[in-house]
């Protein structure tokens, strides 16, 4: 391309950016070959009159501009793109660790840590519409003032429910199930995050506290943290027969449903045998089995919820 024609591409740029955004010189849609943009520039080179030069100049420049972005003008024109349908990214399995040697809060529980009973990456499914959610808790009571557990919409912008809760008296497997109410089914095939808070200090032993007085209370506490995501599944039939197996495919039923059983163990000591390896089975496909021997304790004492 000549010189001139160079530095006219250069210096219309600016002044078809003001007509296009006005609405003075609409894009022409791509529909020509690069050798018709060829014989445009050829068309270019020998017109005489600077004004026809222009012109075409001007044509030539919003057909390569409109080329360069098809995608935006499909996008203005279909409106914003979906979102991805890809997995949310990884839940906290456990708290994070302290960057120095000092106790973390909440340190009084031994060497374990507060630990969701879940995959490394902590996200499973379920096909019920208010799963049960398990955690092993190393402390006792005394040592952590109130818990808090969330589930939010799978934007986060809205809790679904919202809870705070005492520990059972003893340490171990702990349970947390949301209770049965309009409104607050997961729907399937989408993701939901939850997450659960436990505030370490002394318990408070009022029962008739709210959660507004629990807020109040827990404002300078220290505080242990992790989080995760569940989706719920269609329940098919499959499903279920997965979930009475043991399969780790629908997870967070999976290990309710071997709790529950080992929790409540029948008078076949085969049968809860079996219960036993499978529940062994399940924590170590996700790394876990070194707490496979904790107590299953059950589930938390509800202190107030939205």
């Amino acid at each position: 391309m000549p010189l001139f024609l160079k530095s006219r591409l250069i210096f219309s740029i600016p002044l078809l950016t003001t007509l296009v955004l006005t609405g003075i010189l609409p894009i022409v849609p791509i529909t020509e070959t690069r050798s018709l943009e060829n014989l445009e520039l050829k068309t270019l080179e020998n017109a005489t009159s600077p004004l026809h030069q222009n012109a075409l100049h001007l044509n030539l420049v919003s057909r390569l501009i409109g080329g360069a972005y098809p995608a935006q003008k499909a996008a203005l024109k279909d409106g914003p793109p979906s979102p991805p349908t890809t997995s949310p990214p990884p839940g906290r399995r456990q708290p994070g660790g302290s960057l120095s040697d000092e106790p973390t809060a909440c340190s009084d529980g031994g060497e374990e840590k507060l630990t969701a009973i879940a995959p490394v990456d902590v996200q499973g499914q379920t096909i019920s519409e208010q799963p049960t959610f398990w955690f092993y808790v190393p402390y006792s009571p005394e040592n952590v003032t109130v818990g808090r557990f969330s589930l939010q919409t799978q934007d986060a912008r809205q809790n679904i429910y919202q809870g705070y809760f005492h520990l059972p008296k003893t340490p171990g497997f702990v349970s947390i199930q949301l209770p049965v109410s309009a409104g607050r089914q997961l729907q399937e095939s989408a993701f939901y995050p939850w997450y659960l808070t436990l505030y370490c200090g002394e318990s408070l032993d009022e029962t008739e506290l709210t959660a507004d007085d629990v807020e109040a209370m827990i404002d300078t506490s220290e505080s242990v943290f992790i989080n995760g995501w569940v989706q719920r599944v269609e329940p098919t039939p499959e499903r279920h027969n997965l979930v009475l197996s043991g399969a780790d495919t629908i997870w967070y039923d999976a290990i309710a449903h071997l709790a529950q059983e080992l929790k409540e163990p029948s008078q076949d000591t085969h049968d809860n045998q079996t219960v036993q390896t499978r529940w062994d089975t399940l924590l170590e496909g996700v790394e876990l089995d070194g707490l496979a021997d904790e107590p299953i304790v059950g589930p938390v004492v509800w202190i107030d919820a939205d």
